[in-house]
């Protein structure tokens, strides 16, 4: 047994029964003398080491002292009665206090003290017995041996119990940690679901709005070019007419309105990110401030437009017409949302820094990157809009007024979208909305569209001077040729680039210039003045197209336009475009 301690005290004021005692139990490697006390011949003995004390304070010390050495006693024979020192059921008190795991066998000759008595001053029913005086030998021997076994017990069963709790305790901890790292792990994949979740919702918003951008720069080019043919012929049919006659009156109506449509193609190409557009580096605060008596007449007399601008914001690379009809747009449309009191609306402009996770969070961060940006907020005390609604805002022609368009907002998202933005629209129904716009900082050089020549004055007629009109679409091309030959120019008329190249290779006709499109099947417009360039170097060509100057011209680089005609165009804009082309 690894606890083995055959230590044992024998604690007893009479040397007779203290030595009877001793040689009862002394230990093999310290021979006793045969028992003469018991008057028994010698027989095998159990391996004790038996030590002695004669008064009760003395057995306390040396206990107390061999504990601290690391040999503690396990057995403790205590006389009751040791005058005039503490008697036993005192001494074995005071040993537990120094060595609470000894065994005390209280030895007395007495019978003065019952069971319960010595229960109640000793209080442990499980450390300690009685041996009454005289006792036999072999009583002696079997309760020492007992009791040491005992307390080898008591200290293999407390050892096991520390290295059991201390494996539960391990046990528990490795479970503990193992839960903690599942729930990190469930925590981790649920937060990656949710990004996932998140980030597909961005890409499938993304998906449909280009799809929705694409849709409408081809409704608006198209659109455009019927309107180039409407514009176009109610130019011609004009002078036709006698100025200030009803005829003359209808088609003035006619030209207004097709410039009213013209805007908003040109509302839905802003929306694409392809409409005209002029970018400079703008100072924010100076452009809304510049715009502030448009601001207040946009809001109701009995609400109140609070604007807050921050001093030093840096520039953003825009086109100040768009950023003013974004800010335009969003006050118009917090004034409109107001109901009930308080009527506020409220303008705020911020130099704002955004990480990675803030764009994440924002509704429609689009492809803004990390860095600093110019924001602009406009809140509102209005109406506040639903779920369904916030989802729909930026649609083309979704709108909750029952005069509106549904291109203001879109034009918005397309104008951000376009120069890097990110936008943020947060609302509650009954408390209104909140409109966050960021545009990058910078001051980034930006490749300026080409710098045509002033347009030259009406030249006389030129039946000399014939000019090439390529066009896909048969109205455009028959405005063009109809405005050209009223003013004296011969021309010819292409459907497509093929037969444009073809034309100039094959004719005799000596071509003066060329009006191109830029948006045509097979050869656009780049592949094909760079195929007439081949065969003509000479000659002159002016694009005309219902795309931003910029992003049309751009694609030229190198091949010397000279000029930009925007569709769709009156008679006396195409007069002075193609001017040069005769010159």
């Amino acid at each position: 047994m690894p606890f083995r301690n055959h230590r044992v005290l024998v604690v007893d004021d009479n040397r007779s029964v203290h030595d009877g005692i001793c040689r009862t139990l002394a230990s093999p490697h310290k021979p006793a003398p045969e028992p003469e006390l018991f008057h028994e011949p010698a027989t095998p003995k159990p391996d004790f080491q038996v030590y002695s004390a004669f008064q009760g304070t003395e057995a306390v010390q040396r206990v107390g002292e061999a504990r601290e050495r690391g040999t503690p006693f396990a057995v403790a024979f205590v006389d009751l009665r040791m005058p005039p020192g503490i008697d036993g059921v005192e001494t074995a008190t005071k040993l537990w206090q120094v060595d609470p795991d000894i065994q005390v066998v209280i030895c007395t000759a007495y019978s003065d003290l019952t069971w319960s008595e010595m229960s109640t001053k000793l209080g442990r029913t499980d450390q300690w017995v009685i041996l009454h005086k005289p006792f036999d030998r072999i009583e002696l021997l079997q309760l020492a041996q007992a009791l040491t076994e005992k307390w080898a017990l008591t200290q293999q069963a407390r050892a096991q119990m520390a290295d059991l709790e201390s494996r539960v305790a391990r046990r528990t901890q490795e479970l503990v940690d193992a839960l903690d790292k599942l729930k990190r792990e469930a925590a981790e994949r649920a937060r990656a679901e949710h990004e996932q979740r998140s980030l597909q919702r961005k890409v499938e918003e993304t998906q449909r709005l280009e799809s929705l951008g694409v849709l409408a720069g081809g409704i608006a080019h198209d659109f455009n070019n019927i309107l180039t043919g409407v514009l176009g012929s109610a130019s011609l049919a004009k002078l036709e007419t006698t100025p200030g006659s009803l005829i003359d009156q209808h088609l003035d109506r006619i030209e207004k309105s097709a410039c009213r449509a013209a805007e908003l193609c040109e509302q839905m190409l802003a929306y694409a990110g392809k409409g005209r557009i002029a970018v400079k580096a703008v100072d924010v605060n100076a452009l809304v401030k510049d715009t502030l008596e448009l601001l207040h007449a946009s809001v109701p007399r009995d609400a109140n437009l609070s604007i807050d601008l921050e001093a030093g914001l840096p520039p953003t690379m825009a086109d100040p017409a768009r950023i003013r009809q974004v800010v335009m747009n969003l006050v118009i449309n917090a004034a409109e949302a107001l109901t009930g009191h308080p009527r506020q609306v409220t303008l705020l402009t911020r130099r704002t820094k955004l990480t990675q996770s803030d764009l994440a969070a924002m509704s429609h961060p689009g492809d803004a990157v990390p860095g600093e940006f110019v924001s602009i907020q406009v809140s509102d005390t209005g109406c506040g809009m639903s779920r369904e609604t916030l989802r729909r805002i930026f649609d083309p022609f979704f709108t909750t007024k029952f005069t509106g368009r549904g291109l203001g907002l879109c034009a918005v998202q397309g104008i951000i979208r376009a120069r890097g933005g990110a936008l943020d629209v947060t609302s509650e129904i009954g408390r209104g909305s909140r409109f966050f716009v960021c545009f990058p900082t910078g001051t980034a050089e930006i490749r300026p569209a080409p710098v045509f020549p002033p347009p030259a004055p009406a030249l006389p007629a030129r039946p000399d001077v014939t000019i090439l009109v390529v066009d896909d679409e048969p109205t455009v091309r028959d405005v063009a040729e109809l405005a050209l030959r009223r003013q004296g120019f011969r021309t010819l008329s292409a459907p497509d680039g093929a037969q444009a190249v073809a034309l100039v290779r094959d004719t005799q006709t000596r071509i003066g210039g060329v009006l191109l499109d830029l948006t045509m099947p097979e050869l656009d417009g780049v592949s094909t003045l760079k195929a007439l360039r081949a065969l003509r170097p000479d000659l002159k060509a002016v694009l005309m197209s219902g795309y931003d100057q910029s992003e049309a011209t751009q694609r030229f680089d190198g091949l010397g336009l000279h000029g930009f005609l925007q569709k769709p165009f009156t008679i006396d804009t195409l007069r002075q475009k193609v001017a040069i082309l005769a010159s």
